[in-house]
């Protein structure tokens, strides 16, 4: 019988203690529950908030390589006035270019030495060396045609060494429309500003050539012997005009260069 209730009375006090375990327990496992919870609602919070920047950061960048179909017409438009500029534009420089090209070479054209005749009379034993370039008169309808040159003359084939020997000589050849003739026959060349006064040129040649019943005309050279020393002067010229007879000229832009060579080693 005592044993019985020793039995009987053990069963409560396991019961107790098993409470008593709980008890303890519990409040462990409710405080871990709502941390569990917090942390689970935060992680949602988190990836959320970083889906939201995320789609922020990015959003301009896909906005901006999506366009309407009016956005796409205006680009695709714009695009090819652009392209059309850019051809025009390239087609103004090539053509400028070209143009530049065309007045390079024109220039170094007309820049180059013109042709200088070499002749060596044998009965005299004398060596004539002379060229005639245009001048800026070259239209007889309006008057008169000029073209100036010069020319040096030495004895035998070679050319001495000393000034004194080689005779020098402005030449200059005009045609007329008619059989007139030119009474005030005198030149003055302003080389760069300077004035030269060759005075009266003497006649070399004249002639009147009839082409028709209404056609003449009359050629005639004329020159004007001068020192050596002036022809130096003006291969070393940057500017000469002319005046004959009253009426004004340019040179060509060959007779500095000729004259130059006159003088080349």
């Amino acid at each position: 019988m005592s044993q019985n209730r020793t039995l009987r009375a053990s069963k409560p006090r396991e019961k107790v203690l098993a409470y008593k375990i709980n008890s303890l327990y519990q409040p462990t496992v409710k405080r871990l529950k709502p941390q569990k919870k917090y942390l689970k609602t935060n992680m949602r919070k988190y990836t959320y908030l970083i889906i939201f920047v995320l789609i922020i950061q990015f959003l301009p960048i896909y906005s901006y390589g999506q366009s309407t179909p009016q956005q796409s017409k205006e680009d695709k438009k714009k695009a090819e006035q652009e392209q059309k500029a850019q051809e025009k534009q390239a087609k103004e420089d090539k053509k400028q270019q070209e143009k530049k090209a065309k007045e390079d070479a024109k220039t170094a054209k007309n820049s180059a030495p013109a042709f200088i005749e070499k002749s060596y009379d044998r009965f005299t034993d004398r060596t004539t060396i002379g060229f005639l370039t245009p001048t800026s008169k070259q239209n007889i309808l309006e008057g008169i045609k000029l073209d100036l040159g010069v020319a040096v003359a030495y004895k035998g084939t070679v050319a001495p060494n000393n000034d004194r020997d080689t005779g020098a000589s402005i030449i200059l050849t005009y045609r007329l429309d008619g059989a007139s003739q030119v009474r005030d026959k005198s030149l003055i060349l302003l080389v760069d500003n300077t004035p030269i006064d060759f005075g009266q040129l003497k006649t070399a040649t004249s002639s009147t050539r009839r082409f028709n019943a209404r056609v003449t005309f009359t050629d005639v050279t004329l020159y004007a012997e001068v020192p050596l020393q002036t022809l130096r002067n003006l291969s070393n010229a940057q500017t000469i005009e002319g005046r004959f007879s009253g009426v004004e000229f340019q040179i060509s832009p060959k007779f500095i260069p000729t004259v130059r060579e006159f003088f080349k080693p």
